[in-house]
């Protein structure tokens, strides 16, 4: 039934020329309380919206070095877009940051090197700013994300053992929705 279910939708899809796509609407960007040694402040551009695009301007202020390992973890929760239910969906953590800001092959690549100057290990303290770039997210737009508010929390973490810290912490809210257009038929 589901593969009939399926089939259909695509030969109406393919039919009437509708194509659909996902806006990511960012409806919240900030830092967690307190002072961390990486604070970011982006501004994102509500008003170019693309499906399957983020627009944004910014900067990152560094107020000390942050060496050694770095890892970043995910923490979301999905949740209605009345944010009356919310549930834990998954956790994620991402070692080996400093690999990942010298990979110019890497899928990050693009958002590292929009960043002046350029992101690198260790993080010395400054001022790294981005002026109207973008992040492609069309690799999520075919999982199954429209329709909710993504509530995440990003860290960062530097050091080793008992020397690890947290150096950035980040509040994100992402609405996804639906977005339909029709083909051209010329």
């Amino acid at each position: 039934m589901k593969i009939f279910i399926i089939l259909l939708a695509l030969l109406i899809n393919e039919t009437y020329g509708a194509s659909v796509q996902k806006l990511f609407e960012m409806t919240k960007w900030e830092n967690c309380a307190g002072k961390l040694p990486i604070e970011i402040f982006l501004e994102v551009n509500q008003t170019n919206m693309v499906p399957n695009k983020i627009y944004y301007s910014g900067h990152l202020d560094v107020s000390e070095k942050v060496s050694g390992p770095i890892e970043f973890s995910f923490e979301t929760n999905k949740c209605d877009f009345s944010m009356q239910k919310c549930e834990k969906f998954n956790g994620v953590k991402l070692p080996g940051i400093c690999e990942v800001l010298k990979n110019v092959n890497g899928p990050f690549y693009p958002v590292v090197k929009a960043f002046k100057p350029r992101l690198s290990c260790p993080i010395l303290p400054g001022k790294y700013e981005t002026m109207n770039s973008v992040v492609d997210v069309s690799p999520f737009a075919p999982l199954p994300v429209d329709g909710y508010t993504w509530v995440s929390t990003v860290k960062a973490s530097s050091g080793e053992g008992k020397n690890r810290k947290l150096a950035m912490c980040l509040l994100m809210e992402t609405k996804i929705t639906l977005y339909k257009t029709r083909k051209n038929k010329n």
